[in-house]
């Protein structure tokens, strides 16, 4: 059960989504991918772009326009060393609820936020990682982002980045296809974190 302050914005009601109600709509997906391998790729590049668009006519109760933009790119560098980075942009347009706004954090988009916890209609991140084998099945990996969000683009600005960054255990799991037992911890300016799952961030 989820408990909302009394007096703060979610009890006033005026934001969108926070009496609830239904999002629902169609998009479109547009897809780039050359890499080697979807869970640990070691060259390559991946684009893609979504356009989401949620209408009353689609059972919705909110009307806006959700536009996602993911690029990532992948460097062999030498001995399996790689050199991974990944651009992020979600831009929404419209009366969109606020469990859908954009965020970043999590153990996958900037390592050391709590997920969601600076969420708005608009966001960019970047963030890139080092990865580099050790022993046996065993590796290391260092990784560092910025970003920020905003309710308009027009507000974005190079002063308002939150940094984040951390190093990482790598175990393979599954070496033939590349699958990794992830250890991780990451810091920001104020919050850290310490993810366990499987598969590479990104």
């Amino acid at each position: 059960m989820h408990e909302i302050a009394p007096g703060e914005v979610l009890a006033s009601g005026v934001l969108p989504g926070s009496r609830g109600g239904t999002s629902a709509g169609l998009g479109l997906v547009l897809n780039w991918d050359s890499r080697d391998n979807t869970f640990a790729a070691q060259s390559g590049s991946f684009y893609q772009m979504t356009t989401l668009f949620y209408r009353s006519a689609f059972g919705s109760d909110f009307s806006y326009d959700d536009i996602q933009i993911d690029a990532r790119q992948f460097f062999t560098i030498f001995s399996e060393h790689v050199i991974a980075v990944q651009g992020i942009g979600e831009f929404i347009d419209g009366s969109a609820p606020f469990q859908s706004y954009a965020k970043f954090g999590g153990q996958d988009l900037l390592r050391g936020y709590y997920d969601g916890r600076y969420r708005d209609k608009n966001s960019v991140s970047l963030q890139a990682e080092y990865r580099i084998p050790v022993w046996w099945r065993f590796g290391i990996v260092g990784f560092a982002g910025v970003a920020q969000v905003a309710d308009q683009i027009g507000r974005f600005a190079l002063n308002r980045f939150w940094f984040a960054g951390g190093v990482g255990l790598r175990f393979a799991w599954n070496p033939e296809e590349r699958i990794n037992l992830r250890l991780d911890y990451g810091a920001g300016s104020n919050a850290s974190g310490v993810y366990i799952t499987m598969t590479e961030a990104f």
